[in-house]
């Protein structure tokens, strides 16, 4: 699914590390220039959001016209569509880009924090303390102890919510977790547990993090969702309520997918939401209706009537 981008995402971001100095840091890096790169399909999709809310009269007069006949309904607003420029695949081109990078960033993630774990147990069992301790404040962000461990207190798991139990999540990886990452590197781990003790334990005392990247990602998601000009413009109450479903979903999937994956991929997904809600904001006042509707040639008074009352208003204030 991700094309082979882990491939290409994993040495790209060793190498920013190593640039950097601090995975947190690299991470955020190639986050925002990923939302560079895309910054002209959002524009196009912003633009073509606004274009389906400007046309909206003109669909409801077709819906009226062809109620009872909903294939030729369709056909007309094809025709309507095509006439003015709309794209009805624009909205979802962003989306699908993303996807690819969204996995890659995912199996990246994963692959580096267990190549990481790996590498904290052969620094230890060398007995180089200085090459653990420069490592390790390469993997600490802010108040995050080892971004390849989850930024949360303790571990959360759909098997938690069913009696399943819960541990404290420890800056260093325990045996039970470093099984997993030695499975896959195919490597022994039989003596992961003699090697690491004093290690686990010097930093078992200290929680890994505060579930703060699990907050701000799905306060950001839901806000962002929530900006979405095509969720603000639709009249129908099922896609509306569709919509509202879709948004709790995605609020909850990120709350419960930063709060259970390693705090790097975390991170990826928290800037990711939260730039995507910025680029929102400025293309809301960039590309307004009002604007839009002018350029293509619409009564712009008539078009957005409350608007125009609402400024009238400002204006007798002032």
């Amino acid at each position: 699914m991700d094309l082979g981008l882990a491939k290409l995402i994993t040495p790209a971001m060793e190498w920013l590390c190593e640039l950097i100095g601090s995975y947190g840091l690299a991470i955020i890096v190639a986050t925002l220039l990923l939302r560079l790169l895309i910054l002209p399909l959002d524009i196009l999709q912003r633009k073509n959001s606004l274009k389906m809310q400007i046309l909206q009269p003109k669909i409801q007069e077709i819906n009226q016209r062809y109620a009872n006949d909903p294939q030729q309904r369709g056909q007309a607003v094809q025709q309507l569509y095509k006439r003015e420029g709309v794209s009805t695949l624009s909205g979802c081109l962003p989306l699908l880009i993303q996807l690819p990078f969204f996995a890659g960033f995912f199996t990246a993630m994963r692959r580096i924090g267990f190549q990481t774990t790996y590498r904290f147990y052969e620094l230890v069992k060398a007995g180089d303390t200085q090459g653990f301790a420069k490592l390790l404040s390469r993997c600490r962000f802010l108040w995050i102890g080892n971004v390849w461990q989850p930024d949360a207190l303790f571990s959360f798991s759909l098997k938690s919510l069913f009696g399943g139990g819960s541990r404290v999540v420890s800056i260093i990886p325990t045996a039970e977790e470093a099984a997993t990452a030695f499975s896959t590197l195919g490597v022994e781990a039989a003596d992961y547990s003699t090697v690491m003790s004093d290690v686990i334990t010097k930093y078992n005392t200290r929680t890994n993090g505060l579930f703060i990247i699990a907050i701000i990602a799905g306060v950001a998601s839901f806000l962002q969702q929530k900006m979405t000009p095509a969720t603000a413009a639709s009249n129908d109450p099922s896609q509306q309520g569709t919509m509202k479903g879709m948004m709790i979903f995605m609020t909850l999937f990120s709350v419960y997918l930063c709060a259970t994956y390693n705090a790097a991929f975390g991170l990826y997904w928290m800037v990711t939401m939260a730039s995507g809600m910025l680029l929102q904001l400025i293309l809301k006042k960039v590309y307004t209706p009002e604007r839009l509707a002018k350029k293509s040639g619409v009564d712009v008074n008539n078009q957005f009537p409350d608007r125009k009352k609402k400024r009238a208003a400002q204006k007798e204030e002032h």
